[in-house]
């Protein structure tokens, strides 16, 4: 049972990747169309994922780049322009085609999944064509190719570039939850610190309101027994007056220390909360991360894929 699960499996993982390959295949077609030059043979082309800016400037620098001779000569100038929803180029010389002057016209339209582009290509007063100009078709399919595997690759560069700055955004978010982590549990030393510190607090207070307590009682019993005429009296009662301002700040200092001991303890218990919560983003977000580091390999491979 085990061996037909492996050769299931086995199976599966074949065909996932025949698919992959074959979605990867870069097929010109031979295609006659309408153009500003009447209806004409040309070569038509699928490029998966590309888009009309990467088509369009690579297009532009096939038309104006090329390592001829021909090309470092002052009175040589190719003129490329876009014309009513074509690229034109005149006196080109594109040297894997030949090494005479060849006019070009292309056409590049936005589709479900990429973008169509078709070319024309004209040497002389004719139009390449298996029919027209046999022994330079192959060499001018084989450019077209070529230029719609290198759009394709720019397409999956860019993919890949936009995956790796996803990964890049996991991993700086990655390292904020765990800087804020540490963060929260600085937050919660300094706020048990302050705890302690209170306690402390209120344990001196407390001793401080037992002994005015003592001094209140001691000075209200020397003050009955006193006439109030006498001058010890006066002495005595200015005294009994200090000791009950005494009394009243620490009672005062007492609700204050209870309340900033109250706000260390809701403070220590927000940050575990949000400690709990940071563990669990954390646990995510790492998820997230190796999940993305599969998908940035898979399009590194398709990358690496592209022929």
């Amino acid at each position: 049972m085990k061996r037909n699960w492996r050769i299931a499996s086995v199976i599966v993982m074949a065909l996932m990747c025949a698919n992959v390959v074959a979605q990867e295949i870069v097929e010109v077609k031979d295609v006659k169309q309408p153009t500003s030059q009447g209806t004409q043979p040309g070569f038509s082309v699928f490029i998966k994922d590309a888009t009309l800016d990467i088509v369009s400037r690579r297009w532009g620098q096939y038309m104006r780049n090329d390592n001829s001779e021909v090309f470092k000569s002052k009175d040589y100038k190719v003129k490329f322009e876009f014309k009513a929803g074509e690229y034109l180029a005149e006196r080109a010389i594109l040297t894997e085609i030949s090494n005479k002057y060849i006019s070009t016209i292309a056409t590049v339209v936005n589709t479900s999944g990429g973008v169509q582009f078709t070319a024309f290509f004209q040497l002389d007063s004719s139009f390449i064509s298996k029919q027209t100009l046999g022994d330079i078709y192959p060499n001018t399919k084989k450019y077209v190719r070529k230029f719609a595997v290198e759009c394709y690759r720019d397409a999956v560069a860019a993919e890949l570039a936009r995956e790796e700055k996803k990964l890049k955004d996991l991993g700086d978010k990655l390292v904020s939850l765990k800087d804020k982590k540490l963060l929260l549990e600085k937050s919660i030393a300094r706020s048990e610190a302050g705890v302690s510190e209170m306690e402390s607090q209120l344990r001196t207070n407390m001793t401080e309101q037992e002994r005015s307590g003592r001094n209140l009682k001691m000075l209200n019993d020397s003050l009955a027994r006193l006439s109030i005429n006498s001058p010890e009296y006066a002495v005595y009662n200015n005294r009994l007056k200090e000791e009950n301002k005494n009394q009243k700040r620490l009672i005062s200092d007492n609700s204050s220390f209870h309340k900033k001991l109250d706000n260390h303890k809701k403070s220590i218990l927000e940050d575990q909360e949000a400690i709990k919560k940071n563990v669990i983003d954390q646990d995510y977000q790492a998820k997230q991360i190796e999940s993305q580091k599969v998908v940035v390999n898979n399009v590194k491979v398709k990358l690496g894929n592209v022929k």
